[in-house]
């Protein structure tokens, strides 16, 4: 696991890397080959170089947002295919549009030699890359040290992980008299604060987690330190949490953590928060703009689904915990809560109207919002608002919540692409774990990470809260 602009990225995503820099030269390749073949002459394939590049940035835009980048992503040889012949079609279709708008002479017959050749090298290289990356990687040995539950928490985490970046050795513990002495989750506790050193110089470990609850013996804190002195990573369980996850692990945390932890500087950053200030206006004046055909044509969709408002008001806990009224499409019947009161929404919700159905998953409802960020209440990338009546509940419930206000809130978040809908206290415990990472990380990198996962999700159409 490494991370790079605190983004959080692990084998997994450096094979995704590998799949991008090898597209990237399968795209190039097949350019430089159809013009080639093409024009017969090599003076005039140097001369297309600027509709070698459109075609670069589309195609791998487009591979991206058709998911081609995800190592989880399990299809049959026929919805490969499919998929794949789409990804061409949708990428022609844009690379022709864009030669226009560059003024760009296409050469006749190019695009269908390219597409072509684009089909045959493309699946070629993807299916060198799957024989490469069915060999197991080598994992990096680590020691935990403690008995305690954040000890499962980090087991659990790592077995999650479909490509394993760690391989647990075993644990280090003196609490031999516990219900658990056998070890957690399958991981044995191996020995004790005693033949630490030696279980690390025979094991060849590369980095030792340590529980951030127990009391560390002196003996323990010698051990590490002579492990740390031949070259081993000393990491606090939190932090090690933190890299792997993405997220803060609220629950095994102390007020000591959030004062000696790195991060929550850029909070009061007023640079950071000036262009975020300056993207937030631009960004919502030609989103506005440009939404106004498509926001008539839901205006007259809500009427004719359903009566009621066309627009949803709704109060809402802002920066430092000031209400504001947040403004979006009515996505659910109306009067939903009038017998139930205030309760979350969640997916498949009964409440939700039929036009609410179509855009919700697209979060084309949140187009409204757009006026929320121009009058500076919110901001693009941030925690998601929540009412008072939650806020207050939530704040009794858990520890911490309160840090999600010392930023604006906004329509989409690093919580939102990270999981899904919360319709309950440990949902909002799970997303106020990103939330908290976010705000401990903040940065442009980061938010324009967050902007390019938005995007994708919308377009898949998947749900986020």
């Amino acid at each position: 696991m490494v991370s790079i602009s605190n983004i959080p990225i692990n084998k997994k995503k450096l094979l995704g890397l590998l799949l991008f820099l090898g597209d990237f030269l399968v795209i190039f390749f097949t350019a430089i080959l159809s013009f080639r073949i093409r024009t017969g002459d090599y003076e005039k394939t140097k001369e297309n170089w600027l509709q070698i590049l459109i075609l670069l940035v589309t195609y791998l835009v487009v591979l991206y947002f058709f998911e081609y980048y995800d190592i989880n992503l399990s299809l049959t040889k026929l919805r490969y295919l499919i998929r794949i012949i789409a990804v061409n079609a949708t990428g022609i279709v844009a690379a022709v549009i864009l030669s226009y708008v560059f003024y760009l002479k296409l050469i006749r017959g190019f695009l269908i030699l390219w597409g072509i050749n684009f089909i045959i090298l493309f699946l070629l290289w993807r299916y060198i890359f799957y024989l490469i990356s069915k060999k197991p990687m080598l994992p990096e040995n680590i020691l935990l040290v403690g008995s305690d539950w954040s000890i499962m928490e980090i087991i659990k985490e790592i077995h999650k992980s479909p490509v394993f970046s760690y391989n647990i050795v075993g644990i280090i513990s003196d609490k031999n008299g516990n219900s658990q002495s056998n070890g957690f989750e399958g991981v044995n506790i191996i020995g004790n604060r005693y033949n630490l050193v030696d279980i690390v110089k025979k094991e060849k470990i590369s980095k030792i987690i340590v529980s951030a609850y127990e009391e560390k013996h002196q003996d323990l804190i010698s051990a590490l330190l002579e492990s740390k002195l031949i070259g081993i990573q000393i990491t606090e369980m939190p932090n090690f949490y933190k890299k792997i996850t993405g997220k803060i692990p609220i629950k095994h945390v102390r007020d000591s953590w959030f004062i000696f932890s790195s991060g929550f500087e850029s909070v009061r950053n007023s640079f950071v928060f000036k262009v975020k200030r300056i993207i937030d206006v631009i960004l919502s004046l030609v989103g506005l703009i440009i939404a106004i055909p498509l926001m008539i044509i839901i205006i007259i969709l809500i009427k004719i689904d359903s009566p009621g408002p066309v627009f949803y008001v709704q109060e809402r806990i802002g920066l430092n915990e000031k209400p504001f009224k947040l403004i979006k499409f009515r996505s659910m019947k109306s009067d939903a809560e009038k017998i139930s009161g205030p309760v979350w929404a969640k997916k498949n919700d009964s409440r939700i109207s039929r036009v609410g159905k179509l855009l919700r998953p697209t979060r084309l409802d949140e187009i409204p919002q757009l006026i929320n960020v121009l009058k500076g209440e919110m901001t693009f990338i941030g925690p998601r608002p929540e009412r008072q009546f939650f806020v207050e509940k939530l704040k009794k419930q858990i520890p911490y919540y309160s840090l999600r206000f010392t930023v604006k809130p906004g329509i989409t978040g690093w919580a939102q692409v990270k999981y899904g809908y919360g319709s309950t206290v440990e949902d909002t415990l799970e997303k106020l774990q990103y939330d908290i990472y976010y705000i401990q990380n903040i940065s442009l990198v980061l938010d324009l990470y967050i902007y390019f996962k938005t995007i994708q999700v919308m377009i898949m159409s998947k749900e986020m809260a």
